[in-house]
């Protein structure tokens, strides 16, 4: 349908549309994590972290997407609806497949 995880598990990676929310790992894990997070010029960590759900409930620019649809891994414990935004809603409207 055109749309990308909102965010990648490492934290790193994010999908190219404006108004969804990232959850990036170096911001929104715990502090004692955040060394193994997957850092553009750092040598990669035998032992990623992963940004999960209930790190990025929070609500921020930095730190939301957990309700998103497209974010990596849904937990219907932290209530995630699988919402989408204005603009991931554009993209499905003007993909091939939904014409």
């Amino acid at each position: 349908m055109g749309l990308y995880h909102t965010s990648e598990s490492d934290g790193e990676t994010f999908d190219p549309i404006a108004d969804t929310p990232t959850c990036v790992c170096d911001t929104c894990v715990s502090p004692s994590q955040r060394p193994n997070c997957a850092t553009p010029g750092r040598a990669p960590p035998s032992h990623p972290t992963l940004v999960g759900p209930s790190d990025c409930r929070q609500g921020t620019a930095a730190c939301g997407g957990a309700d998103n649809l497209m974010f990596w891994g849904l937990e219907q414990s932290i209530g995630a609806h699988g919402h989408l935004t204005a603009q991931q809603s554009q993209v499905m409207r003007t993909n091939p497949v939904v014409q």
